[in-house]
Parts: C-alpha cells; sequence; structure tokens
C-alpha cells in the first residue's frame, strides 16, 4: 500500500511523474509530494512561481501555484 509522500508514477510513462495541478508540489526527478512546501516562504497567491529544492532526492524544480476557492450557504436558524 503506498502512502501520500511515494512517487505518484504516470501509468505507461516509466520515469515520469503526475506533476500538473496536483494537491501538492510533486518533485519531477522522484515523485516525492512536498507536503510542507509553505514552510518558511512568505505569502504566496494565485499565478505566483518559486523554485524549491526536493528534500528526498536533493533536485532543483520550479513551482506554480494555482489556487481554488469554493463556497457554501445556507439558510441561517432562526
Amino acid at each position: 500500500m503506498s502512502t501520500a509522500d511515494e512517487p505518484r508514477p504516470v501509468e505507461g510513462i516509466v520515469g515520469q511523474h503526475d506533476t500538473d495541478w496536483t494537491e501538492f508540489p510533486v518533485c519531477p526527478h522522484c515523485g516525492t509530494q512536498d507536503h510542507d512546501w509553505w514552510d518558511g516562504l512568505p505569502q504566496k497567491n494565485d499565478g505566483d512561481n518559486w523554485d524549491a529544492t526536493c528534500m528526498s532526492c536533493g533536485s532543483d524544480y520550479s513551482v506554480v501555484m494555482s489556487v481554488s476557492v469554493h463556497f457554501s450557504t445556507k439558510v441561517p436558524n432562526v
């Protein structure tokens, strides 16, 4: 059974990882997800980009962030 931190290879493509619009930044070199991506970074906004170093393999990669906002409403209790 795999954990969230393990690489997620793209089906049928050996050596490549799913790095497009994932829940966390994914190292394109080894596939490790960075669950602590915000540690030590200033506030980030939609469309921001920055360079990161993988804590697993030590390789550098670029990150682009996209933010989605969802709302839920209901009638207040009277």
